[in-house]
């Protein structure tokens, strides 16, 4: 009923804003100062329409808006996305999305899917994919697809997916060379060059994109405080390639190539604030007391540290052929071929006295996706059928030694995963019954396989286990799908009811215990409400959208902990942490996204988004106190942003100034554990400034000054899945921090040449 009562309003108010829009237009003529708002195209179903005929929350970010926002990872991306957040990982350069509530879990399976050009970036074992520095440069555009994603990007996109869209060539010759320069010594090189080779066939757009910034965070080797390279520093470059080939009007292909090469000296991840040093492991291990009294002395942007080895490396390439073909004027076929190489090695500490590395992983994986798009009946009726197939192999053992509470060993694994899946998707226009109306439905059936090996060794490399090589797999399969109506009450008016299913496969812990080995899938049941408008206030053009959206989320996969049947873990403890289907649980929430353009030099914009995740059922054996001790389980209630952008023209020999700023506020996560200190993250907020001079001297000459966390704001996102860093839960009776950014400025020149640069 509540919802039945939602959608009648949402209806009469279109029809409100309907008739003022109306009402409205001779004054709209007249008006000589107001401004205008853009349309804005997105591809979210695999074709480019006008995101506001869109019945989906979708956020699209231009390369204006990431380059005013210095945006060079996902974490930059999620101050302007509502219902988005990041959490920390084993590096600021592998993070996990989280859309509504849907990020990695216990079984380390992302449920936001990453996409470059239509092709799935690959994911690490931890669920973390390549989304740090070196990816966002000489982008078309970013869009962010929130909710599940159950037929045209169905694989495990339980809260959605980001889509990554680079530049093509053009016909036009052009480029442009941008360099900058910062505090914390940062630099940076980016360029592009377009090359029409054969006008109109054979076109060539090659971009390079480097930084090497110095770190921000201190590091001193305990006990004797000697001088290490400083963390969190930034020293990469990367490039990519592609070709477009057109033959005639029906036919182009893409060939798209990327290659990163990254090396820094690490996350600082064990910046210690909290520590019980009367109570074990502290009591165990001389010089823990004092560690950390030097740590509270040397403050945030310092790591007190007993490991000398810090690093991050990582090594990507992929190749994306992207092919269509006009098979008549009402059929296309397209084929979307990937290939990508992801080397990563690390070392990280998680405490004083837990530490992995280095971590070596080796991640190959192709995917081909082919797909046929339509329209039939007189155009009403658009429709899209397809295959998916994605496998990524095993790869040679990666052997990775670690040291936990004084206890050394080696880990051996080798991870595989496999996917195919069928889908269509059809969408049928009722205007014969109500004008406006639209009815979108889709299917999709997917088949998973998840496998892998592990060896535990001891610190000199001999077998703990019998085989040595231990190996689990699991299979599973799901249908999914859509079911949106959508009314396009007028032409700036659109209201839209839908319901989606998503599904996260199962998965297995390779090596433990029987009882505890795989797990099944899990599934999220959506629905929401919408209503995106464009309107006037007086004679200000504006743009609201909103979405209220409720899930069921079924047979989340959760980690808990039990006793092995036979024998120790691997730490000695008897104990083991496995991950099960065992709890049900609801999300709600609300979006909001607007847009005002008071007069054609100022445009201001919001951003909002409440979410409330409740479990609501627990199965057999399962530990409910540790699912519920953590508020809205990690996630942050509230979130908002108000972002502006004012130009002044200084006249054709002069160009034309702008300010831009943004303001993201984020809420406080809790932590309710008992005697739990660290575990709370209180809110934050962050100002990003740019001001920006085009076209000097009336020449292709543009400069930018910028500034990001303004008011030096510092805040602690914690370590991976770990609730602002508390361990005291896990019986370690610490907690470690890791930082966001200082105060970040600098100066960027940009000169532009040929055509279509700007």
């Amino acid at each position: 009923m509540l919802a039945v009562n939602f959608s009648l309003a949402l209806l009469l108010l279109a029809g409100q804003e309907a008739r003022a829009s109306e009402a409205e237009q001779p004054a709209q003529e007249q008006a000589a100062d107001t401004g205008a708002l853009q349309e804005v195209l997105v591809t979210a179903q695999r074709k480019s329409e006008n995101i506001q005929k869109v019945d989906l929350a979708i956020t699209e970010l231009t390369p204006e808006v990431l380059q005013s926002n210095s945006v060079n990872s996902i974490r930059d991306l999620s101050y302007l996305v509502p219902s988005m957040s990041i959490l920390g990982g084993r590096s600021r350069d592998d993070l996990t999305i989280t859309i509504r509530g849907q990020g990695t879990n216990g079984a380390g399976i992302p449920g936001v899917i990453t996409y470059l050009n239509e092709m799935p970036i690959p994911t690490d074992n931890l669920g973390q994919s390549a989304t740090g520095p070196g990816l966002y440069y000489d982008m078309d555009n970013i869009q962010v697809l929130e909710g599940p994603q159950g037929t045209l990007f169905g694989r495990n996109a339980v809260g959605g997916a980001v889509l990554y869209q680079t530049k093509r060539p053009t016909n036009d010759f052009g480029g442009y060379l941008q360099a900058g320069y910062g505090n914390y010594n940062d630099r940076e090189v980016q360029g592009a060059l377009n090359l029409p080779v054969i006008s109109d066939t054979l076109l060539v757009r090659l971009a390079v994109n480097a930084q090497d910034r110095d770190g921000f965070t201190k590091l001193l080797i305990f006990p004797a405080l000697t001088r290490a390279p400083d963390l969190d520093d930034v020293d990469y470059v990367a490039e990519r390639a592609t070709v477009t080939l057109k033959l005639g009007e029906g036919f182009q292909n893409d060939l798209i190539y990327d290659g990163l090469n990254s090396h820094n000296h690490g996350t600082s991840t064990s910046i210690i604030t909290n520590m019980d040093v009367n109570a074990y492991p502290a009591n165990a291990f001389p010089g823990s007391a004092q560690l950390f009294a030097l740590q509270q002395a040397a403050g945030p942007r310092t790591q007190i540290d007993p490991v000398t080895l810090h690093f991050s490396d990582r090594t990507w390439s992929s190749v994306e052929d992207i092919l269509r073909y006009d098979i008549t004027n009402g059929i296309v076929f397209r084929n979307i071929l990937g290939y990508s190489r992801t080397y990563t090695n690390f070392n990280v500490n998680i405490g004083p006295y837990l530490n992995y590395g280095p971590v070596p992983q080796h991640i190959r994986q192709l995917s081909e996706e082919a797909q046929f798009q339509g329209k039939s009946f007189n155009d009403r009726l658009e429709w899209v059928v397809g295959g998916f197939y994605m496998n990524a192999p095993f790869q040679p053992f990666d052997y990775s030694p670690r040291t936990v509470l004084g206890g050394s060993s080696i880990l051996g694994s080798q991870t595989a995963t496999r996917s195919k899946a069928v889908y269509f998707q059809t969408t049928y226009d009722l205007s014969a019954w109500v004008n406006g109306l639209k009815l979108t439905t889709g299917f999709r059936y997917t088949w998973d396989s998840n496998s892998g090996t592990q060896q535990i060794l001891t610190g000199d490399g001999a077998c703990t286990t019998d085989p040595c090589t231990q190996y689990n797999g699991t299979t599973s399969s799901a249908p999914t799908w859509n079911l949106n109506l959508g009314y396009q009450a007028t032409e700036d008016t659109l209201v839209y009811i839908a319901s989606r299913r998503g599904y996260r496969t199962g998965g297995f812990t390779a090596g433990q215990d029987p009882q505890h080995d795989t797990y099944g899938p899990e599934y999220v049941l959506d629905e929401e409400l919408g209503l995106k408008s464009q309107w006037r206030l007086g004679q200000m053009p504006v743009r609201t959208n909103i979405a209220i959206y409720h899930q069921a989320y079924t047979d989340v996969q959760v980690t808990q902990t039990g006793s092995l049947a036979n024998g120790a873990g691997s730490s000695g403890s008897g104990t083991i942490s496995f991950t099960g289907n065992a709890a049900a649980a609801t999300v709600l929430g609300t979006e909001f996204q607007g847009t005002i353009v008071p007069t054609k030099n100022l445009e201001l914009g919001a951003i909002f988004s409440w979410i409330h995740y409740k479990y609501t059922d627990f199965g057999p054996g399962v530990d409910a106190a540790s699912l519920t001790a953590v508020p809205n389980n990690g996630l942050a209630p509230y979130q908002f942003g108000v972002n502006g952008r004012y130009t002044v023209p200084l006249g054709a020999r002069m160009g034309e100034v702008s300010l831009a700023a943004n303001y993201s506020w984020v809420d406080a996560t809790l932590n309710q554990f008992p005697a739990t200190p660290g575990g709370d993250v209180p809110s934050y907020g962050l100002l990003n400034l740019s001001l920006d001079w085009t076209h000097i001297a009336g020449e292709n000459l543009n400069a930018t000054f910028f500034m990001t966390n303004a008011t030096n704001t510092l805040h602690n996102f914690g370590y991976g899945p770990v609730p602002g860093g508390s361990l005291y839960p896990y019986g370690l009776n610490y907690s470690i921090a890791s930082y966001n950014e200082p105060r970040m400025y600098g100066i960027r020149l940009r000169y532009s040449f040929g055509a279509g640069e700007d």
